[in-house]
């Protein structure tokens, strides 16, 4: 009976808890639904690589559980956003198929996603155990890491710039690697500064914040796939892996002579939004953020890829899959639709004026 399997697997694993927060490397929530009943949703469970036949006998019973039907397996970082866009994608998967019978299973893999050999050997016994027909990977080290594998699982990714940039693929088009998904694309960092330049017209010399890791490691070169050329406008890239070396670069005369900044969307505005934005509050300078959040946060502007739309993408990818159309005929989506925000506050202490047509199409003004 599936009740009595998962409850001998909820024992085993709860003989896993006493292992010391140095091999509880690795999260996994999941979904279990057993006869008429949902059973410990979202109920999180700790592997470490390398736990021997405890954890292996946990994870036979983990595969024993799952459901009949296919599974897609959701990856991503363990942070609170992650969960709730997780419950989001998850609400809109059950939404579009009315017959239970067929709906995807889907769970949620909290994984750390720097690609060294303790998080691969995790996740490949997570995968080896639960054998998803799908695995949405909700960032590219955690897309690579899965293909690293040659499992021959569809991998559908999220990509913040260029998947081909990533080495994700060759084509947008006609995916040759085993991977589809979504990506805002190039376009979206172009797009971000465009505005910041129609708020502060005689920006000269224009900050980057960014990240080695979005520039990408593919075949075009980090000069040409990051600095795209702005008629007039000298842009400067800083790449900040972590928040001390971000407030380094806070308390830096060259941050300091730059005309304004342009934020990417990645590691540290990401994990530390406040504090990104009270650093460059201190600076005083014209700033433009990715998310609508910072504007929230008191930045002075923001101009963001609706992340919902790649919910929507990811549910039609997985419903092409699972009618049997091969991963190479579904080509990746690109972000379309885009929010705009404003913070006057913040706009006036540096001395930003926005005009009215841009006021005009702001999806969010702050007095």
């Amino acid at each position: 009976m599936r009740v009595s399997m998962l409850t001998n697997s909820k024992r085993q694993l709860q003989q896993l808890s006493h292992l010391p927060s140095a091999v509880a490397r690795f999260k996994l929530h999941f979904d279990v639904v057993g006869e008429n009943k949902k059973m410990d949703a979202g109920r999180r469970i700790f592997l470490g690589a390398g736990l021997g036949i405890g954890l292996a006998s946990a994870l036979s019973s983990l595969a024993i559980a799952r459901s009949a039907r296919p599974l897609l397996l959701v990856l991503d970082i363990d942070t609170p956003g992650a969960r709730k866009a997780f419950e989001d994608f998850k609400r809109l998967v059950d939404r579009k198929y009315e017959s239970a019978a067929t709906r995807p299973d889907v769970r949620f893999a909290a994984v750390k996603d720097e690609e060294v050999e303790e998080n691969r050997r995790a996740l490949r016994q997570v995968l080896d155990a639960l054998r998803p027909e799908i695995v949405l990977a909700a960032n590219v080290g955690l897309a690579r890491m899965t293909a690293s594998f040659s499992l021959s699982i569809p991998i559908l990714f999220f990509c913040t710039t260029d998947p081909i940039a990533f080495g994700l693929t060759d084509s947008l088009t006609r995916p040759n690697k085993g991977m589809t998904g979504f990506a805002l694309g190039a376009s979206a960092d172009r797009k971000r500064r465009e505005v910041l330049l129609r708020l502060h017209p005689t920006c000269k010399v224009m900050g980057l914040l960014s990240s080695k890791k979005h520039i990408g490691e593919g075949i075009k070169a980090a000069r040409d796939f990051e600095l795209d050329t702005l008629p007039g406008v000298r842009q400067v890239r800083f790449n900040c892996e972590s928040l001390e070396e971000f407030r380094q670069l806070m308390n830096s005369a060259a941050a300091r002579r730059l005309d304004a900044w342009d934020v990417a969307y990645v590691h540290v505005p990401f994990r530390y939004p406040e504090e990104t934005v009270r650093l460059f509050n201190q600076l005083k300078k014209p700033v433009i953020y990715p998310r609508m959040k910072h504007v929230r946060m008191g930045g002075m502007a923001a101009f963001e890829p609706r992340i919902e739309e790649a919910d929507e993408v990811w549910a039609s990818q997985v419903a092409s899959l699972l009618a049997g159309v091969p991963i190479e005929n579904i080509p990746v989506a690109q972000a379309t639709r885009y929010s705009f925000g404003l913070n006057l506050k913040a706009c006036r202490r540096v001395g930003v004026e926005p005009s009215k047509s841009l006021l005009k199409i702001a999806d969010l003004v702050i007095e």
